[in-house]
């Protein structure tokens, strides 16, 4: 009985003597941030984070003593030969606290920091930044400045190898090349002009392309080829958007790039219109261009008040959704595009889809799409198991073969494009778009690849993951419900 009653006092004497936290002690807790580490796996850089205190940015040399701390750092990042860190400077609490009370911008500033030496140097105002490829040169978007309420800003290229700095002013974004030596500039002029211009950092040269009030959109350039394609698009008074002109610079780097203007007359429907909701994508080789074209609808009228809008809603009988769906899809429906392929090399031109049911896939190469196209199985009365029909669509002809009938699950295309995966009664099928030939991956082998545990009623269950295609086509991955199958397009598994 008294070791009972000695063993209970310890226990009570135990908890007693646990501390209470107090709120002084929850400010001194710290949360680990986002890392980096750097491509030579030499530096990291993580963040600190405090409940009640400012926070704190660690650049630590993986192999050395060398640790720099930096006060409100944030979103850091390293260059690709590991010789510089980037990284943005935040005001602290009590001077962002400050000037949201009077009212004034809070506003980020750069570091740059010299990994090999621990030099900093700092930009004010400075919103985003990135280093090129080839750790040559840093880009920094800067702020527009309280007295600035639309436009753009200036850009800042910082030439890493030597300091020097070139700036360029109003501009509202930027895309860089695949080499990212070029920078095509969207420019917005204090005056609301706008244009495009095209900076060469190493040469120190700026080029224009455009120049006018009209819009600027979906900048986008080819992998293997200086091209690039963009938008121009100017409104009127009796149509909704700005019906736009699609623009492909080529010869870049002479002293008068060429540029082309895709001709719209006779090839588009009438009343239709180039645009911006949909991407403008330009193949890897620089020779063609896709893009979107939609009905150039009518300005709405003036809304009515309230109290005169009738209560009243009309059903049709014929519709195969019904008005309260049409009311949640109706922004994804005015956002419906048809694909459009322009074939720069022979002037070739494909519309691909009606911009309503039917949607279109580009493969990589351009040359073909899938059209998926849903209306003969479309319903009123669903259980959310939708069928479509596949075709594959020749881009430059417009011949159209069929994929797949009352299918369900989605065409997988292989990275070059050359190969179609799709499930099929169980199965993975194969479709080689060349020839035309398809064969059943996975028909000969006691595996299944199905979702053994989904439950839902349907007529085929899902398989239990998609495929994923390995560089150049060498094979494709398939999964069942524990384990990864690699298959291969000559054959094999």
């Amino acid at each position: 009985m008294p070791l009972i009653a000695l063993a209970v006092a310890v226990a009570l004497a135990g908890a007693q003597a646990k501390p209470t936290l107090k709120p002084e002690d929850y400010r001194q807790w710290e949360g680990l941030g986002a890392t980096q580490i750097s491509d030579d796996g030499r530096w990291i850089s993580y963040g600190i984070s405090r409940v009640d205190a400012d926070g704190n940015l660690v650049l630590k040399s993986s192999d050395g003593p060398q640790t720099a701390l930096i006060p409100n750092g944030v979103a850091a990042s390293f260059s690709d030969n590991s010789k510089w860190c980037g990284y943005l400077i935040t005001p602290s609490k009590a001077a962002t606290e400050k000037l949201r009370a009077e009212k004034k911008p809070v506003e980020t500033k750069l570091g740059l920091r010299n990994l090999e030496s621990g030099a900093e140097r700092q930009i004010d105002s400075v919103r985003s930044y990135e280093f090129l490829k080839g750790s040559r040169f840093l880009v920094a978007q800067r702020y527009r400045g309280a007295s600035k309420s639309e436009g753009g800003s200036d850009l800042t290229v910082v030439d890493l190898s030597d300091g020097r700095v070139l700036s360029v002013g109003n501009v509202s974004g930027y895309v860089a090349n695949h080499d990212e030596t070029l920078l095509a500039l969207v420019v917005e002029s204090d005056t609301g002009e706008k244009g495009v211009q095209l900076l060469d950092p190493a040469a120190r040269s700026l080029t224009p392309l455009t120049w006018g009030r009209d819009t600027i959109a979906n900048l986008d350039w080819a992998k293997n080829q200086d091209v690039l394609a963009f938008l121009v698009g100017s409104t009127d008074d009796k149509h909704e958007g700005a019906s736009y002109r699609l623009v492909v610079g080529k010869d870049l780097r002479a002293n008068h790039p060429t540029l082309r203007f895709f001709p719209t007359e006779g090839r588009i429907p009438a009343n239709s219109r180039i645009a911006e909701v949909a991407p403008v994508a330009v193949s890897d080789d620089g020779n063609a261009v896709a893009f979107g074209v939609q009905e150039w609808r009518a300005k709405p009228k003036p809304p009515v008040k309230p109290e005169d809008k009738a209560g009243v809603e009309i059903w049709n009988t014929h519709d195969v959704r019904v008005m309260p769906r049409q009311k949640i899809t109706s922004g994804g429906d005015r956002n419906r595009t048809s694909l459009c392929v322009w074939h720069l090399d022979d002037d070739t031109f494909r519309m691909v889809g009606d911009g309503a049911e039917q949607s279109a896939t580009l493969l990589p190469d351009f040359q073909f799409a899938i059209l998926n196209d849903p209306t003969p199985y479309l319903s009123p009365v669903t259980n959310g198991f939708d069928y479509r029909d596949a075709w594959l669509v020749n881009t430059r002809t417009g011949e159209k073969s069929r994929l797949l009938t009352k299918h369900h699950w989605p065409i997988v295309p292989s990275r070059t494009g050359h190969y179609l995966t799709y499930y099929d009664r169980r199965n993975w099928w194969l479709y080689d778009v060349r020839t035309g030939q398809k064969r059943n991956l996975t028909g000969d082998q006691k595996i299944s690849f199905e979702d053994e545990e989904s439950d839902y009623t349907v007529p085929e269950k899902s398989p239990a993951g998609f495929p994923t295609w390995l560089k150049n086509d060498e094979g494709v991955l398939l999964q069942d419900d524990f384990d990864v199958w690699l298959a291969r397009p000559a054959g094999g598994f």
